[in-house]
């Protein structure tokens, strides 16, 4: 029970008894049995409990009527009653501030070995993971996978309780695990920076040596990744490259070619080097360039090849020469095939060979036989040479009317066509219009039915048998003019 008052000592007759007065104070309870009231020469067993946030300073004693009253071995209080007792208790102090720790955060994280101080003006005790520190400044180890429970208390009862987490320093770099300057994108950036920005940030007064050479390598290494990150992001960022950044298919010029051939090289450098450092959108986007490239030049090198063939081919064609017809052909083709852009880039002279080529392949005519004369009742045939080639030649016309294939035969040697006797003999005295057709243009010329002259031979000096055969012998042996068709392709 607590004594929480005075009492005075009753007597009576028959035995005296005294009272035993029990001090109260807000510091400390005073625990006893029995009662206050107690015989002359008794004894009064009391204990001391000092209360939360109050200690024993170093002045603390027990008095009993104002003597020292020590404590037993048990550190119980025996007083014994001669006569009115007067407990009394001093050095009890208050202390409401708990210890202070220091040289880590409660809830931390922490990588490398930290020192701990516990300061408190009464101090008692400090404990980590429930072992007492034998001093109140101590280091938690470091690089480890472990969490630290310090507990610091003082006399008074105050405790002050942190809790650190401390990891092995190689889960600093957990996240960029595997990553190398071989491997390393421009995705990676953000988190090699936050785990340099992370290392940088670790204090390292009370590093070991080894945990030291540890965060140095972490460093190191996030070094080198970023290096390798803005060389990659640089690499296809050349003064070739951005010199022919605008040049496309469309627009390129042949001066341009050796800028072009020059930033080729330089992006398929970048490639072949830092193919692994790019993500697929950021390849992509270098292929595109490539491409945009390679298009351009392939657009020169056509442009340079319809050149060289227009170059290559002879001045003048006849059109029956075949082997040139194909050439010219070739080169036409060629040409065709260019868009409208490249077509420009070709120099008017050689449009204008071209298209002079492609008129002479057209500029049909009669060779030999124009102007031809054949005598009705003749047996023999009638032959017109015209200039284009056999294999083009699709058939003839007379006077505008077709003819039939039986009426005559055609053979090379340029286009030989041979009228026969019977196909003559049924057409009318007089001059005929021959057209020879080819696949892409036709020719025209002339010739002649005659009369069969009659036997009668003149006498002699009959004037109008003279003036008759005078006559004929002019018409006989004049010269016809033919009448040439041409049809020219022009370029587009």
């Amino acid at each position: 029970m607590t004594g929480t008052a005075t009492y005075t000592a009753q007597f009576s007759s028959g035995t005296r008894t005294y009272t035993v007065t029990i001090p109260t104070d807000d510091g400390y309870t005073i625990w006893y049995s029995g009662d206050t009231e107690l015989a002359y020469n008794s004894t009064f067993t009391f204990t001391i409990e000092i209360a939360q946030e109050y200690y024993k300073n170093s002045d603390f004693v027990v008095k009993a009527n104002g003597q020292d009253l020590p404590a037993g071995a048990d550190g119980r209080y025996t007083v014994q009653v001669l006569g009115n007792t007067q407990i009394t208790v001093e050095g009890v102090a208050r202390d409401v501030a708990p210890p202070v720790i220091s040289g880590v955060k409660d809830g931390a994280t922490y990588y490398t070995t930290q020192s701990v101080a516990v300061t408190d003006e009464n101090f008692a005790s400090v404990t980590v993971n429930d072992e007492v520190q034998s001093d109140a400044a101590f280091t938690l180890p470091g690089n480890v996978e472990k969490t630290y429970t310090i507990v610091a208390t003082d006399r008074a009862g105050n405790k002050t309780i942190f809790i650190v987490t401390m990891n092995p320093i190689s889960s600093l770099e957990e996240s960029i695990d595997g990553l190398t300057p071989d491997n390393v994108t421009s995705e990676d950036k953000g988190t090699v920076e936050m785990v340099k920005e992370q290392v940088e940030s670790i204090d390292l007064e009370d590093a070991t040596e080894d945990e030291k050479a540890a965060i140095d390598k972490i460093l190191e290494n996030c070094g080198a990744l970023l290096e390798k990150i803005e060389e990659t992001a640089q690499a296809d960022n050349t003064e070739n490259i951005n010199k022919v950044e605008n040049i496309t298919a469309d627009n390129v010029k042949p001066e341009d070619k050796d800028d072009l051939t020059a930033a080729k090289e330089d992006l398929e450098n970048v490639l072949e080097n830092f193919g692994d450092n790019y993500t697929e959108e950021e390849k992509a986007e270098i292929q595109n360039k490539l491409d945009q490239i390679n298009n351009a030049l392939e657009s020169i090198e056509k442009v340079e090849a319809v050149q060289d063939a227009i170059t290559a081919l002879p001045d003048t064609v006849e059109p029956d020469d075949t082997e040139a017809e194909a050439l010219i052909n070739a080169a036409k083709e060629q040409y065709d095939a260019l868009t409208q852009h490249e077509k420009d880039l070709i120099s008017e002279e050689l449009k204008e060979k071209m298209e002079s080529l492609l008129g002479d392949l057209l500029n049909y005519w009669i060779i030999s036989g124009n102007g031809s004369q054949w005598t009705v009742g003749d047996d023999g045939s009638l032959t017109i040479t015209a200039n284009g080639p056999v294999d083009k030649f699709t058939g003839i016309e007379v006077d505008g009317k077709a003819v039939d294939t039986a009426n005559y035969t055609v053979k090379s040697g340029s286009t030989i066509i041979t009228l026969k006797p019977d196909y003559l003999d049924t057409l009318s005295v007089g001059k005929h219009t021959l057209t020879v057709i080819y696949t892409d243009g036709e020719t025209s010329g002339e010739f002649e039915i005659l009369k069969k002259a009659e036997s009668t031979t003149p006498g002699t000096g009959d004037s109008s048998n003279i003036m008759l055969w005078a006559t004929l012998l002019l018409i006989s042996g004049g010269v016809l003019s033919a009448v040439i068709y041409k049809k020219r392709k022009r370029l587009n």
